[in-house]
């Protein structure tokens, strides 16, 4: 996160805890929580589930806030919450939402890498066509997860064809969702 966000998120918390709304609550704890993450991984949990207890007492579900609850559970490496939180965030994307549902894609592969490498490249080639909508945010975010992928999924091993850590030939998404020609950049 860039330096600046820590204070800024938490003055969006604070003023959305003068307002009162539970939602909005939620939202600011979730940008709380993405500006911490690798700082503080137990701020960043403590501001995940204070966020989802908010979120699930009056119902409130936001397709966006879902799509950051995953990106906070993958960061701080809780795999299985990012899977769930990553499923249904898929359900509220269903849609509409390219970018954001290359994004939570991008969090389920990177989950499932080291128990299910062959389903996380699969995953991988269809976040990438989604993602590809959007040719210099399909790299940033490629990038991040990648990274982070890469450190804590393969540690030391060298990355091998097939292995679902950005673009692969060899990859092909859902038949429903076929790649766009991509351009050399």
């Amino acid at each position: 996160m860039r330096r600046g966000a820590v204070p800024l998120a938490n003055e969006a918390l604070a003023l959305a805890r003068q307002t009162g709304a539970p939602a909005l609550v939620a939202t600011s704890l979730l940008a709380v929580g993405l500006a911490v993450a690798d700082t503080d991984p137990g701020q960043a949990r403590s501001c995940l589930r204070q966020s989802r207890e908010l979120s699930t007492e009056p119902g409130y579900q936001s397709a966006l806030d879902l799509v950051w609850a995953a990106g906070i559970a993958f960061l701080i490496n809780d795999r299985a919450a990012a899977l769930e939180l990553g499923r249904r965030a898929i359900r509220g994307l269903q849609w509409g939402g390219s970018l954001r549902m290359g994004f939570v894609l991008h969090i389920i592969a990177g989950a499932l890498a080291t128990t299910r490498p062959e389903a996380a490249a699969i995953i991988q080639g269809a976040a990438e066509s989604y993602a590809a909508a959007s040719a210099g945010s399909a790299q940033l975010l490629g990038s991040m997860v990648t990274k982070r992928w890469a450190r804590s999924a393969l540690g030391n091993s060298a990355p091998r064809r097939g292995h679902g850590l950005g673009p692969s030939p060899g990859l092909h998404p859902h038949p429903d969702h076929p790649s766009p020609q991509r351009t050399p950049i």
